[in-house]
């Protein structure tokens, strides 16, 4: 419809001034969201690693400001205002389109996908068969003092060397509910650092680049799915001490199962030599 049913009714009476002028309203206002939506990342999660951060930057309030995205949203954003404010049909076309494109997805929303605005809709993965080659730009391993967790580790590192992956290293302290997230004592934060640092030595030896995070939750498991969802990981690999089967207990254990049914993504599990 807007690509080509309305250029030939606007082109037909001559119109191609007004033509230019609402695609320049649309295109100018959709770098500046853009642009907007680069520096939100950046002040929302400062401190954390990126999969990609573009040059140049400049440090300031614990931000690292990105200034492609401060100066390329002034430009189109000021662009925009000239757009709106010397274009009268424009404008109010241009509003109007806003209008009733947020009025028709609202009422998509709460009629077809019954779910509120601020919940993020993920589409559906695509399977085409297991002889596709897979590729994983980014996996996640949760990692405790275990042996499990160490084959896990060797499994990715092993994957991540052969697709040239990053592995992003997560270890969960679960906080008791009688306590805040952040009253953490310093053993319980060294024996965790320890914990990373010596899982982050092991994944390097293989020549792949890893990151660590420390996560305080009160259930390992959704902490894990949050952590694979943020950082739009293709697999999650985890240590998975096989229990004795009994009725109604988790094969692997609550984290694990937790795991396998809300994960976002693959989850490759490893059973280490011991449990083997």
């Amino acid at each position: 419809m807007f690509a080509g049913v309305a250029p030939i009714i606007v082109i037909l009476p001559g119109e191609t001034t007004f033509l230019g002028t609402i695609y320049s309203f649309g295109a100018t206002l959709s770098f500046t969201v853009a642009h907007a939506a680069i520096v939100a990342l950046r002040i929302r999660r400062r401190g954390e690693e990126t999969v990609f951060r573009a040059r140049p930057n400049f440090f300031w309030r614990g931000i690292d400001w990105p200034l492609f995205a401060l100066f390329g949203g002034m430009g189109t954003g000021l662009s925009w205002l000239v757009i709106v404010i010397q274009q009268p049909a424009t404008r109010w076309s241009g509003l109007g389109w806003l209008v009733l494109g947020l009025a028709l997805y609202f009422v998509y929303r709460r009629r077809f996908v019954r779910q509120p605005l601020s919940t993020t809709i993920r589409a559906p993965a695509l399977v085409l068969g297991p002889a596709l080659q897979l590729e994983y730009r980014t996996i996640v391993v949760p990692v405790v003092r275990s042996y499990e967790s160490e084959e896990a580790l060797v499994a990715a590192a092993r994957l991540a060397a052969e697709r040239r992956a990053t592995i992003a290293i997560v270890h969960v302290i679960e906080v008791p509910m009688d306590r805040p997230l952040d009253a953490v004592t310093p053993e319980e934060e060294a024996i965790a650092d320890e914990i990373l640092e010596q899982a982050r030595a092991l994944v390097e030896a293989y020549g792949v680049r890893a990151v660590t995070r420390l996560i305080r939750a009160r259930r390992a498991g959704p902490a894990i799915v949050e952590e694979a969802e943020r950082r739009n990981a293709e697999l999650i690999v985890m240590g998975a001490p096989r229990r004795p089967a009994r009725r109604r207990t988790a094969i692997f254990g609550p984290t694990v199962d937790y795991v396998l049914k809300a994960s976002p993504c693959r989850v490759l599990l490893a059973a280490g030599r011991r449990a083997a």
